[in-house]
């Protein structure tokens, strides 16, 4: 229930801030909340392991692309600790490269009706940050914006210029 109440709320949210709708009808409803299954460990990798995931995802083509479409997004995600969603939905504006060497996280990306959809805001209270840039992380995103023709729009996106899907990065 809470998940089907945060894509409506989510949607809502979307459709305020182009100025479709002028107000969300559901904005100030109370989920119930329901007694939470126990959360299991996450899957932690040991730091050899996360150089041999860095070592694959680095591995190119014989043409200079890379062997796998999602390296870059992962690469940037394990250098950065972004969630998924804010990894696709980033925009080069967000991100300062040269004196600043920072990413501003502000927006989100969402599958609505399977289709990529980008919410402003975070996933949570304390989503909203900025991120220094380590240097791998800076080398990428420099390495990145010399194949774009003009530094605005996606960071990560399709042949057509819309957001990357979730299951081309899982």
């Amino acid at each position: 229930c809470k998940k089907a109440y945060e894509l409506i709320n989510g949607c809502y949210k979307y459709l305020l801030s182009i100025r479709a709708i002028d107000y969300n009808p559901i904005a100030g409803i109370i989920v119930s909340k329901k007694h939470k299954k126990p959360i299991s460990a996450p899957t932690t990798y040991t730091v050899d392991e996360l150089f041999q995931i860095m070592k694959e995802l680095e591995m190119r083509t014989s043409d200079g692309n890379y062997k796998y479409v999602c390296a870059p997004v992962v690469r940037l995600g394990l250098n950065t600790g972004m969630r998924i969603g804010e990894l696709l939905a980033l925009r080069w504006e967000n991100v300062q490269l040269g004196d600043k060497n920072t990413i501003k996280v502000c927006e989100h990306l969402v599958m609505i009706k399977n289709k990529p959809c980008i919410i402003e805001g975070a996933k949570t209270s304390t989503g909203v940050r900025t991120i220094s840039l380590n240097t791998h992380a800076q080398a990428l995103l420099e390495e990145l914006k010399k194949g774009v023709s003009a530094p605005s729009g996606l960071v990560f996106r399709s042949k057509t210029g819309t957001p990357l899907r979730y299951n081309t990065v899982r």
